[in-house]
């Protein structure tokens, strides 16, 4: 647990939020949901959270998510199931997301009980070179069926060169491969797809993307009126629930009750001087850690990765490199509808991470709206895919907008990768450095 005096921190908290309640009880049913398909037989199928759960919940099935399982794990800080994947060959510097999920399912033990064994995994190819091979060793260990999906990302050069029929090639692919990845559920659950289903699943996804992107631009209202601990919270809903009811009645009534903060004065932290950008997952183990910003007068108010599971980001990450109908969204009325819409959404998304320039331009662009005084990066062990650019995101920062950067190395959920006391004193000495740069520039425009 963070070092620092809690009693100094506590009295800069505000009220909580009152949705906590909602949040609580529809978390809480989907782990119900879990065990109930452990004991019942009921078909699980696991797949990585990059992939489009719009495919899976027309079924009649339970979904897990992989990194949303690890999470959960970590939170509980249970490294012995990370230690216990090592044993058995998995190497450190894998994805901790992956060691703990792979270390339940050896111990079939986890924090809901008994591992849920899948009748069935997908995995995906294109943003990470080592999810693929994780959910081919849960697969392989179960001996159940395995789907791959592939990503075809739309580079600058591609549009620029061979123009907008590449494009719709890299979509035309993937629409494809979703048209195979619904055979294979087909066949795996013994069920037909129910197209009205599918089709208003898409729109529910569609409208909670939405719905994820107004309560971020709302976190980054000056002053903030939530902290990032509090978008964490609500994660869980977009990356294992995106395609529900549940999911939008919490959204609806947090951003309504965010707008109501905003109206009274109620901000995230009472003492907000500074205001940050977070990038990549949070360690989340150490959330109290984070806490310490919010005792230095730190508070985070934009955050890419967060802004990852929306709809706006993966378009403006392509800027000018895709076409004007790609980045149109029409509410599909069938099954072709759902595919092309589906596969559009998947393409613009993957092609977001692999370029570092248009992820520095969105970056930038992300600052300079929540007027940012500084960034932090966590350069988490295993996962390349979110944090290889950090460095260049930094001095990008530094050199075009002179906002500092601070580098902090970790892990998502393997607590060993982290050194808490000198993580804190570093803590410390970024967000004093951020204040005076604050100061002289406040005291140069005046």
């Amino acid at each position: 647990m963070a070092k620092f005096n809690k009693g100094k921190e506590d009295k800069h908290y505000s009220p909580p939020l009152k949705c906590w309640g909602l949040l609580k009880e529809v978390n809480d049913a989907y782990d119900e949901r879990i065990k109930a398909a452990i004991d019942s037989k009921k078909p699980v199928i696991t797949a990585t959270g990059m992939i489009p759960q719009q495919l899976i919940y027309p079924f009649d099935v339970v979904y897990i998510c992989g990194e949303w399982y690890g999470s959960i794990c970590g939170f509980h800080r249970d490294v012995g199931l990370a230690e216990t994947a090592e044993k058995c060959g998995f190497f450190h510097e894998l994805c901790s997301y992956a060691r703990m999920m792979l270390g339940s399912m050896i111990e079939d033990r986890g924090f809901l009980g008994r591992y849920p064994k899948p009748a069935a995994v997908i995995g995906t190819e294109g943003l990470c070179v080592g999810q693929v091979k994780w959910f081919e060793a849960l697969a392989r260990y179960h001996n159940v069926p395995f789907f791959v999906m592939d990503s075809a990302p739309i580079m600058a050069h591609d549009y620029k060169n061979w123009g907008e029929e590449a494009v719709r090639d890299s979509v035309e692919f993937v629409a494809r491969q979703c048209g195979n990845a619904i055979d294979f559920l087909e066949w795996v659950t013994g069920q037909k797809l129910d197209e009205e289903k599918f089709v208003n699943t898409m729109k529910i996804m569609h409208r909670n993307e939405l719905l994820w992107d107004d309560l971020l631009d709302l976190w980054g209202k000056n002053p903030s009126p939530i902290t990032i601990r509090n978008l964490f919270t609500f994660e869980n809903l977009i990356i294992s629930l995106p395609a529900t009811e549940d999911t939008t009645r919490v959204l609806e009534e947090g951003i309504g009750e965010v707008h109501e903060r905003i109206d009274k004065g109620i901000t995230g932290i009472e003492n907000e001087e500074v205001r940050l950008l977070w990038n990549a997952q949070p360690g989340w183990f150490l959330l109290d850690t984070m806490e310490y910003f919010r005792s230095q007068g730190a508070t985070f108010v934009a955050s890419p990765y967060l802004a990852l599971w929306g709809s706006k980001y993966r378009f403006d990450s392509v800027g000018d490199s895709i076409p004007q109908w790609l980045r149109e969204w029409k509410d599909p009325e069938n099954f072709d509808e759902c595919i092309w819409e589906l596969a559009k959404g998947i393409t613009t998304q993957n092609s977001a991470r692999p370029r570092l320039d248009a992820t520095i331009e969105e970056i930038k662009r992300m600052a300079i709206k929540a007027e940012v005084d500084g960034g932090v990066w966590h350069a988490v062990r295993g996962c390349k895919g979110v944090s290889y650019g950090a460095l260049g995101e930094r001095e990008a920062m530094r050199n075009d907008l002179a906002i500092p950067g601070f580098i902090m190395e970790g892990s998502q959920v393997d607590y060993r990768d982290f050194s808490e006391g000198p993580i804190l004193r570093q803590i410390r000495v970024f967000v004093e450095q951020v204040k005076r740069i604050k100061k002289r520039r406040i005291a140069k425009s005046s």
